[in-house]
């Protein structure tokens, strides 16, 4: 199993406690993520999104949750980019408990060995 880093810290937003999901922005440590680890709490089974903002763009991830206190969900982080924010669902029925930033193991390459560069043209 690959070694994974986590980032030290915490996220404000959780320090009063849990949140409700309304749509809250969270706070990120500057970085480059493998995925986010959430534990949370939803009285029903849901399906939600939660927004990735990176210094690159915006992308929509699914959040499975399955019913019951104190579940961990895998949030994955997709794109090869530097993660700025994480939008939170606007699902009432959804608390956060705690989040962990789990860095990649090993660096990313830069470009990617074997990529190709793709221009539209003008």
């Amino acid at each position: 199993m690959p070694e994974t880093r986590t980032v030290p810290g915490r996220c404000p937003e959780l320090a009063a406690g849990p949140l409700t999901c309304a749509g809250q922005t969270l706070t990120v440590p500057p970085g480059r993520y493998d995925w986010l680890w959430l534990t949370v709490s939803s009285s029903v089974a849901l399906t939600a999104t939660a927004w990735l903002t990176y210094a690159g763009g915006l992308d929509p991830e699914p959040l499975a949750v399955p019913a019951g206190p104190g579940r961990t969900v895998r949030l994955p982080v997709t794109r090869r980019d530097d993660l700025r924010a994480v939008r939170l669902p606007d699902e009432p029925r959804l608390r956060l408990h705690e989040v962990t930033f789990v860095q990649p193991s090993r660096p990313y390459p830069e470009p990617y060995p074997g990529s190709e560069k793709v221009v539209a043209p003008s």
